[in-house]
């Protein structure tokens, strides 16, 4: 569909704007956590220099993802309400803060269930609660809800579900196939993302801890992705906050 200068022009500002915004939100979470001695001592790197190298490397992600989403997205009928303004449809949100904060009550449940149920599972994460503990301290809050929250969805929505989307779109020819096979794929990679850091902290983790850490945040990122679809991509930010909100409050 062809668009006016204006709109172009827009649009184009917009994107930058989103890439401002994952990077700044990506240095807030990146400086926010001390690096773990044990990586510092593989690396010979010191911690101020592991980050800019990692914010940096999120910095080309986000200007990458951007590029493919500001070019997909129009095709496939997704927006950003920074790149293309309010949808029509707009909801507050605040709804979608709200659901991500009851999706994150369910998945709380969820995991503890699952803990509760699967012996081998409780008594790995007993046996290894200090590694977990030291795990869990990479993701503090301005990681989870900055890094998490802001820039994870410009990477993985954005970028990845869109140029997966518009490639299966090119194939199929089908628009809701085609965003069907995006939202599982992007989810699916978005799960196995998890899993380097755990084998990293707790190599001899059980595959039946991978398997439920990649589950999880492969169903969380699939709700995240639907949002996507039906509303804009803050839409999925707010959801995605919202849902760290929860798991905060809860530990």
């Amino acid at each position: 569909m062809a668009r006016s200068p204006k709109v172009a022009r827009r649009r184009r500002l917009g994107a930058f704007a989103l890439v401002a915004l994952g990077v700044a939100c990506a240095c807030a979470g990146l400086i926010s956590f001390e690096i773990p001695t044990n990586i510092v001592l593989e690396t010979g790197l010191k911690p101020y220099q592991l980050k800019t190298l990692s914010i940096i490397q999120v910095s080309l992600l986000s200007l990458i993802a951007a590029g493919i989403g500001y070019w997909a997205t129009p095709q496939l009928g997704l927006r950003s309400i920074i790149v293309d303004g309010i949808p029509p449809f707009g909801a507050s949100m605040l709804i979608f803060l709200f659901i991500g904060m009851v999706c994150g009550i369910a998945f709380g449940f969820i995991d503890m269930t699952l803990t509760k149920q699967l012996p081998l599972l409780g008594s790995f994460q007993s046996a290894h609660e200090a590694q977990l503990t030291e795990l869990e301290a990479l993701a503090t809050p301005m990681m989870r809800l900055a890094y998490g929250g802001v820039t994870e969805e410009i990477l993985t929505r954005y970028g990845l579900l869109s140029g997966v989307a518009m490639t299966a779109n090119t194939l199929l020819k089908r628009r809701l196939s085609a965003l069907g096979l995006a939202i599982i794929l992007s989810s699916v990679v978005f799960g196995l993302g998890h899993l380097p850091a755990i084998m990293a902290f707790v190599p001899d983790a059980p595959t039946i801890f991978l398997a439920k850490t990649g589950l999880l945040n492969a169903a969380s990122a699939s709700l995240f992705a639907v949002v996507v679809v039906l509303h804009s991509l803050e839409a999925s930010m707010a959801t995605h906050i919202g849902f760290h909100l929860t798991l905060i409050g809860i530990g």
